[in-house]
């Protein structure tokens, strides 16, 4: 490139007014470099310049570790003094005179004209190969390393519309930056002709839009543009420890606008597992002191080689019942001590695993018998007749083993007897030819209707749990969801896979969870939204220690930014982060960071993409436009379990998943959950959003929980009803709550049903509101 324009001029001195043209820049290159080879530098080694606003040198010396450095007279003795307190080898050139170092201008001498006119560059075989380490601004602390490829320096140059230095540019940035608000306070610009600025870019800090403006005023042949980067941006790594990289890298948030679809960064999965239950028992015998459980009730504590021992006494127990590859066995269990063996035994003989609702009644039973097939259900003890009941309905064999003692039921404690040494100690997991076969027989949320089957696949757990981010059970963690629920199964898997200690209580009692974070000192919990509400009413984080608290993750319905900004004060260590998900989904596909906005559920996460369709033309929609929510994974569902047709109904041709949600997302990528298209409630054929009235219901003071449902009106279509749970003791009326609607909302939204007063809510399995049964219930109140 510099052969082809030598006669031109490229570089001025101002002060001196000393010129280069482009032969007499490509002769000291190329002179540079012959030395430099001459020195013994090869592919890869570091050649440092080195310029008067580095202040702490003795810290870059210590992080890049060059070879050579090119450094003016005032910085040489810095570096020296470095040196020597490192004990690091560094030879010095100088542009100038300095004792101790190389003149620049020697290196230029004694090399011969048919080298230097015939050099060939070094060949790099990978254009992603690092060209150059530069440094983010250290704002905060010591500026961190940036490496930057061959493939970001030629994209900058070579690409239109970036750095654009046609006609006679003029800039000041030293190389130590990759590319102020102090000319336009000198009022120098008044005193000179700056008649011949065209361009002129900002960038580094805010510059306000009053301040862009004024610019413009002075410069008024000039085209003011803002800029934004990062050096991270540029970046292909950093040479910085583990821990650094990974704070920076998830300071931005990966995943791209591409069509209106918003896709997050791929992250594949690498393992030498297909079946997530060999994982389990190689994690178990690694560590086999580790402490993997606590019964907080008991105090009872069950090691990771008592976990391993009982695992595999349940899985040699169940091959001896006959049981293979793709079978269904059920856990119908609350948190307890012993409900993990046959979870994790069922993966390890390769069958497939499904979680029944321990609080289910004939009905449920019945239909989760006839939908899953099981041939042997693990049941707590006040469960053991529902499910005999159910299968005596059903005409249906199954064997039933209890936690515990119960009539017509197997004793767990009798399975884990008659084993040999031998075969506990060298036992073979089921080999799983695909890793995409079916794991585990999961159920949907079922707010408005019988949950449905969804199959989910080894491939799915094991990514939830080997890729990082996830599921992160770092720390001291609590939750409290049981099996039934896909955060349930997730976490569990996960504090085993990342060592990590479970904190077991069987169900969730707002004063019992802040007890349990004091004593234990958790530092990370994950909650559905109900359950923070209710702890955000019950009050009992005042009466505790819940300053362990580092992190609070919240799912399950809409958390509004009101509520979410409560919380925050109530946990002021806490960052309180949002998640969405689903069954259907194996996981999450959005997470709200710190930085990102109250209310919102986050941007996309790895291996996920999402659109915001619109109902009637389903085109993907752009920002702040609302539409229904469709989702893309790795991990989601293979299917709905014997269910073709609400399969097909759920997920399209073209592999989207149709999440029935009403969400859009703002310019920065975050998503945000307005209603359930289900739950919509027509009145004089205007659309009311339920959440809408519940989020303002909920800023009472005295109320717990709410669920506002349709009531059929032969007129109007319907009017909205409000099922409220209250504060006890509270004098809070039905009338003081529709006037608060009133005042605040379009008539359409008034409370024309009426508010009906709960002692508790109706709950799914999954413990979100039954609205299944608030409608029925309403109707009741319809007819009467």
């Amino acid at each position: 490139m510099l052969i082809s324009i030598v006669h031109r001029c490229s570089s001025i001195d101002v002060i001196t007014e000393e010129t280069y043209i482009f032969a007499e820049i490509f002769d000291r290159t190329v002179t540079c470099v012959l030395q430099s080879l001459q020195q013994g530098i090869k592919v890869n080694d570091m050649i440092a310049v080195c310029i008067p606003n580095i202040t702490k040198k003795q810290d870059v010396v210590k992080l890049f570790r060059a070879k050579i450095v090119f450094a003016d007279e005032n910085s040489v003795d810095t570096i020296l003094e470095a040196t020597k307190l490192k004990n690091y080898d560094i030879k010095v050139v100088v542009f100038g005179k300095s004792l101790n170092a190389l003149p620049f201008s020697n290196i230029l001498e004694g090399h011969i004209k048919y080298d230097i006119e015939n050099f060939q560059c070094t060949n790099i075989d990978n254009v992603h190969d690092t060209a150059g380490l530069l440094y983010s601004s250290g704002t905060t602390g010591l500026p961190k390393g940036v490496r930057i490829s061959h493939f970001a320096l030629l994209s900058n140059v070579l690409l239109s519309g970036n750095l654009n230095t046609e006609g006679i540019p003029l800039w000041l940035s030293p190389y130590f930056w990759i590319t102020r608000n102090r000319i336009l306070k000198s009022k120098y610009f008044k005193k000179y002709d700056m008649s011949n600025i065209r361009k002129m870019y900002l960038s580094g800090a805010i510059v306000t839009s009053k301040r862009q403006i004024m610019l413009k005023e002075y410069f008024l042949n000039a085209d003011v543009i803002q800029i934004y980067s990062k050096m991270k941006m540029t970046y292909c790594d950093l040479l910085v420890s583990t821990e650094t990289r990974r704070k920076v890298v998830n300071e931005c948030d990966n995943f791209i606008i591409q069509d209106n679809i918003l896709k997050g960064k791929e992250e594949p999965l690498s393992t030498e597992y297909t079946n997530i239950g060999k994982l389990l028992l190689d994690r178990m015998k690694a560590k086999p002191n580790f402490v993997g459980q606590i019964d907080v009730i008991s105090e009872e504590i069950y090691t990771f080689a008592e976990m391993f021992d009982r695992t595999v006494k349940c899985a040699l127990w169940l091959r001896q019942q006959g049981i293979k590859v793709n079978d269904v066995v059920a856990v119908c269990a609350p948190n307890i001590m012993d409900s993990f063996a046959p979870f994790f035994a069922s993966f390890c003989v390769g069958a497939i695993f499904t979680p029944w609702n321990s609080a289910m009644d004939i009905r449920e039973a019945r239909y989760f018998m006839k939908l899953s097939g099981a041939k042997i259900v693990f049941a707590e003890e006040n469960a053991v007749n529902t499910i005999l009941e159910a299968a005596k309905f059903e005409n249906y064999d199954i064997k039933v083993v209890v936690f515990g003692k119960a009539p017509n039921a197997l004793p767990f404690s009798n399975i884990l007897e008659g084993h040999i040494k031998y075969d506990v100690e060298n036992f073979q997991c089921t080999s799983i030819d695909n890793v995409h076969d079916t794991a585990g027989l999961l159920y949907s949320s079922g707010t408005t209707g019988l949950p449905k089957g969804v199959r989910i696949s080894h491939f799915a757990l094991l990514s939830n749990v080997l890729l990082s981010g996830n599921f992160n059970t770092e720390g001291i963690p609590l939750w409290l969801s049981p099996y039934f629920w896909m955060t349930g199964v997730l976490l569990t898997l996960s504090s085993v896979v990342n060592y990590c200690r479970r904190l077991l209580y069987p169900t969730f009692e707002e004063e019992m969870v802040c007890k349990i974070i004091e004593k234990y000192e958790v530092t990370w919990m994950f909650l559905s939204s109900s359950m923070a509400n209710r702890i955000l009413k019950s009050g009992y984080f005042k009466k505790y220690d819940v300053s362990s608290i580092s992190k609070l993750n919240i799912s399950g319905a809409i958390f509004t930014a009101n509520s979410q900004m409560k919380l925050k004060e109530c946990f002021p260590s806490a960052d309180i982060i949002q998640i969405f998900g689903m069954t259907e989904f194996c996981g999450i596909i959005t997470l709200q960071k710190p930085h990102h906005k109250a209310g919102s559920i986050g941007t996309v996460r790895s291996n996920a993409q999402i659109k915001i369709v619109d109902l009637k033309t389903r085109c993907a929609l752009g920002p702040n436009r609302i539409g229904e929510l469709l989702g893309k994974s790795l991990t989601m569902m293979r299917d709905y379990y014997n269910n073709p047709e609400a399969t097909k109904d759920t997920i399209d041709d073209d592999g989207w998943l149709h999440t029935g949600d009403l969400a859009y997302y703002d310019e920065n990528g975050e998503f945000f959950i307005i209603d359930r298209l289900k739950e919509i409630i027509k009145y004089r054929g205007i659309q009311i959003s339920p959440s809408e009235i519940e989020n303002l219901l909920q800023t009472h003071p005295d109320v717990i929980e709410v669920a506002v449902v349709g009531i059929p009106h032969i007129l109007d279509d319907e009017h909205p009803i409000a099922f409220v749970t209250k504060v006890p003791d509270s004098k809070v009326s039905e009338r003081e709550l529709q006037e608060l609607v009133s005042r605040n909302m379009t008539d359409s939204y008034h409370l024309r049903g009426g508010v009906k007063f709960l002692e508790k809510m109706p709950y799914t399995a999954s413990r979100k509101i039954s609205r299944k049964d608030l409608k029925a219930m309403a109707k009741s109140y319809q007819l009467k």
